[in-house]
């Protein structure tokens, strides 16, 4: 699929659970690993997963391909849920 025809999404992020709502116009398919590491610039590398917020409420891979807008709070090994992934992983 050719980039430049992709429908554009709004959706926020949050890197931290104090952090500030980030709002982004994103094209749809985007991952959630592509965003981590474009627009975090300390932590990408600790997150395992994220949390959406606005509609699903549900825990998702960073691979997910963003199709909806969406609230989305990434998680790392401080979180229960990220902790449990890990886990489970090993």
């Amino acid at each position: 699929m050719n980039n430049n025809n992709r429908d554009k999404i709004q959706i926020r992020l949050k890197f931290q659970p104090d952090a500030e709502w980030k709002t982004l116009s994103v094209e749809e398919g985007t991952t959630l690993e592509e965003l981590m590491y474009q627009f975090d610039d300390q932590n990408h590398r600790d997150f395992l997963a994220a949390k959406t917020s606005r509609f699903e409420h549900k825990v998702v891979s960073i691979k997910k391909k963003i199709v909806q807008e969406e609230d989305y709070e990434f998680l790392d090994m401080s979180e229960p849920s990220a902790n449990q992934i890990y886990q489970r992983s090993l």
